[in-house]
């Protein structure tokens, strides 16, 4: 409560900064797991903080994160508490699709953004849509050399594939 508070209240006294914005959506996204509907006002602060700054893709990538924990929460939920899986389904799937969405347009503000890359490609990978993930990882692989795990996940994308040469 305190940390809502104290967040909000920098939002009250400086509205027009995005750092306060930023912090107050990301105070709500540590939530996602205790408060229902926290998502949203994560979700409306970060797109507060890019409204007060257009064209950086950080809000867009934050709000495609948010989408991937709410995704992997309701799947934990539907595992652990046996809720019925056909509705659990389709909320987990309506979820990764906020988080992809959020994610392309992170990427096309800045088409270069790495984490926006490899991020949609766990998107696609919670989809089970591996040749998708294999694309985004396969872009940012050369410029991140020095990320060995990065190889790694993509040898495990290529053996879940099929592509155990391309894996080893």
């Amino acid at each position: 409560t305190s940390s809502i508070s104290l967040a909000k209240r920098s939002t009250e006294i400086s509205s027009r900064e995005a750092l306060n914005w930023t912090n107050l959506g990301f105070v709500y996204q540590n939530l996602i797991s205790f408060v229902d509907g926290v998502d949203k006002l994560s979700e409306d602060a970060y797109n507060r903080a890019g409204e007060l700054r257009p064209g950086d893709p950080a809000f867009a990538y934050r709000i495609g994160l948010l989408y991937i924990n709410k995704f992997d929460l309701i799947r934990q939920l539907v595992i652990a508490k046996g809720i019925d899986s056909s509705s659990g389904t389709e909320a987990a799937r309506q979820e990764i699709k906020k988080a992809e969405d959020n994610l392309k347009k992170a990427i096309e503000l800045s088409p270069n953004f790495g984490l926006g890359i490899y991020s949609l490609g766990t998107a696609y990978d919670r989809q089970g849509e591996v040749g998708e993930a294999i694309a985004q990882l396969e872009k940012i692989i050369p410029f991140n050399s020095d990320q060995p795990g990065l190889n790694f996940e993509l040898g495990l994308l290529y053996y879940r594939a099929g592509r155990k040469n391309d894996a080893l």
